[in-house]
């Protein structure tokens, strides 16, 4: 319970943050406008490969631009994909209502009010979670202990402000907050350094990998 708890809070707060609830009238646009840079582009669901795109034919959608470490991507690198996909499910699973996250499915011929769509995002989610942690099943139990994150950049000497960068949240900050290297480490207490930004930024490509591969993308 403690552990659901906790997911909660981080998947509404991640959801607040990139929808932008609570800041304007509006959609994500008039709310992001005022923050951080935006770019033009025609919006595809990472998910529905093949499928007509989001964005109506002969418009264009302002989107936040990209972390650099996204940015230099190629768009066809799966790592972008991986991290487009992580982003856009825990937006969705707090916009729409249905129940905890536990996992499951749902059958039957009456719509379920958006239960299976969560559930669905919700396992993508601890997927990603559990991998980007190193978190595995007990083999005999198969559950899942959750209790010690994974340290992409620990502190050596408590002294100061610096706290340690955790594996998860690392990945929450670029891919769903677009927050880059130099954010993340001063937030955290760091010294915004060229050598830390590069180390955080190889950190974080590792976990794309591990994130592809959680979700599936090949």
């Amino acid at each position: 319970m403690v552990v659901e708890g906790l997911t909660r809070k981080i998947l509404g707060a991640a959801a607040e943050r990139r929808q932008g609830a609570g800041k304007s009238s509006g959609a994500r646009s008039p709310a992001g406008l005022g923050q951080a840079r935006r770019s033009l582009g025609v919006v595809w669901d990472p998910a529905r490969l093949g499928v007509p795109a989001e964005t109506p034919v002969g418009y264009k959608t302002a989107r936040a631009a990209l972390p650099p470490v996204l940015a230099a991507l190629a768009p066809q690198d799966p790592r972008l994909r991986a991290a487009t996909m992580f982003a856009a499910t825990i937006e969705r699973i707090d916009s729409v209502k249905g129940v905890d996250l536990q996992g499951g499915d749902h059958k039957g011929g009456v719509s379920d009010g958006g239960v299976t769509t969560k559930i669905k995002h919700a396992a993508r989610f601890n997927r990603v979670r559990d991998a980007v942690n190193g978190w595995a099943p007990h083999p005999v139990t198969g559950v899942v202990d959750r209790r010690v994150e994974r340290v992409v950049l620990p502190v050596r000497r408590r002294r100061g402000k610096a706290q340690d960068i955790k594996a998860f949240e690392l990945l929450c900050a670029v891919c769903v907050d677009g927050r880059d290297m130099r954010e993340i480490l001063v937030s955290h207490g760091w010294s915004p350094h060229s050598r830390l930004r590069k180390a955080l930024a190889l950190e974080l490509l590792e976990l794309l990998d591990v994130t592809r591969a959680a979700i599936g993308v090949a």
